[in-house]
């Protein structure tokens, strides 16, 4: 039996919330995308922190369209078991101006954790032979109106847009170990290994720092393994 314990990470998935890209994006239209980097419907091993890592592209566009992620973390299907999340919540834009259409997706993924599956790889899951089969989901933005985002056909999906180098991934699982090590949460956290006092010194300069290929947002998120059977 494997039970999950939630790191609220607000502090860390805020910083990482870094747009890079070559800017050529219309501000005011383009396709807003939500792609789910990990974690996917595949087995990983055991590890002290296991990333949930959720890609925007064209992430500007969120304002207008009032958007927000929720998410469930469950042990098949119970709820009540522990370490379960019930009501996640990514809000990535609020505005009292725009009443916006309901407009939902929904996306479930089933993954494994046992000693024989492999480490969770940000790098790999954005790789160009895998980037194809992750979660995501777009809207397709053709102006914005008084307040809110103007919507046309429904686009098609380019999840290989948005991928994670080593520099980012490095950050990302950097920033996470930062946050676990920390006094408040250090206790909470046994099985998180925390770097020496040099190492981390050495480390300063690279924390919130996330680099990719196009224009897009990371907000990260991280559970950490507490007890394995």
């Amino acid at each position: 039996m494997i039970y999950l314990r939630f790191l609220t990470w607000t502090v860390l998935m805020v910083s990482s919330m870094i747009a890079m890209g070559n800017g050529t994006s219309d501000a005011y239209s383009s396709i807003f995308e939500v792609d789910l980097i990990s974690p996917r419907n595949e087995t990983y091993a055991p590890e002290a922190l296991m990333p949930i890592v959720f890609a925007l592209q064209n992430s500007p566009l969120a304002s207008s369209l009032e958007a927000y992620i929720t998410w469930d973390l469950l042990e098949g299907n119970n709820r009540s078991s522990p370490g379960s999340i019930n009501g996640g919540l990514l809000e990535l834009a609020s505005s009292d101006l725009c009443e916006p259409q309901d407009i939902k997706f929904h996306n479930d993924i089933v993954f494994t954790v046992s000693q024989s599956g492999k480490a969770p790889s940000l790098e790999a899951a954005t790789s160009s032979g895998t980037c194809g089969i992750q979660n995501a989901n777009a809207l397709n933005v053709t102006a914005i109106g008084e307040e809110c985002g103007v919507l046309g056909p429904s686009p098609t999906t380019n999840p290989c847009a948005a991928t994670v180098n080593a520099s980012a991934a490095s950050s990302i699982w950097a920033a996470a170990t930062a946050y676990a090590c920390s006094p408040l949460e250090r206790s909470a956290n046994p099985n998180v290994t925390c770097p020496t006092p040099s190492s981390k010194s050495n480390g300063t300069g690279q924390r919130g720092i996330v680099a990719a290929s196009t224009l897009f947002t990371l907000l990260t998120v991280v559970t950490a393994l507490i007890h394995l059977d």
